[in-house]
């Protein structure tokens, strides 16, 4: 990333993606806080980042928190979140392919301190889950961006199966 702005309005975006993601009953679990670069909130959600991350997150516009509520109100009653993270989570995935295809880059990012992020923004885990947080930038030129591997992908004979499910867990937790 190139640290260089975005406008809100390509933010907007990106945001506007997530808003079509599927979602049960349409509850729309997800929530999202964000700070853009050159602001005292970007710095101090800078700050809730592991070292190791700052290679992205110190480099991009917007700093984006990814929350799913644990409850929503259907009919007047409360009741459980249960597919919030699975549904805030193709939130992201549709937020990651809108920003690609607007020639951004969009980084999930997982060290941060949850502790820190849930007391600097005052959200109980009773709640809302903390999922994680993305970094959005401009893409830097290939020549000056830092070398980075693909990484090891599962072949898809490993995690998908016909007929009959498979125990991969490394635990053994499912043995019989």
């Amino acid at each position: 990333m190139t640290g260089q702005p975005i406008s809100d309005a390509e933010l907007g975006s990106v945001f506007e993606a997530a808003k079509w993601a599927p979602s049960a009953y349409n509850v729309q679990p997800w929530r999202f806080v964000y700070a853009k670069r050159n602001s005292s909130r970007f710095d101090e959600f800078l700050r809730l980042q592991d070292q190791r991350n700052n290679q992205w997150a110190g480099k991009s516009s917007a700093l984006v928190i990814v929350f799913a509520a644990n409850y929503y109100q259907y009919k007047g009653r409360i009741q459980a979140q249960i597919l919030n993270a699975f549904e805030t989570g193709m939130a992201c995935m549709a937020m990651l392919l809108e920003a690609s295809g607007r020639g951004l880059v969009a980084h999930p990012i997982h060290n941060y301190n949850q502790t820190k992020t849930r007391e600097l923004l005052n959200v109980t885990e009773k709640s809302h889950q903390l999922l994680t947080f993305v970094a959005i930038g401009r893409r830097a030129d290939p020549v000056n961006r830092p070398y980075e591997p693909i990484s090891k992908r599962h072949q898809v004979k490993e995690f998908v199966f016909r007929d009959t499910f498979v125990n991969t867990d490394p635990t053994g937790a499912d043995d019989c």
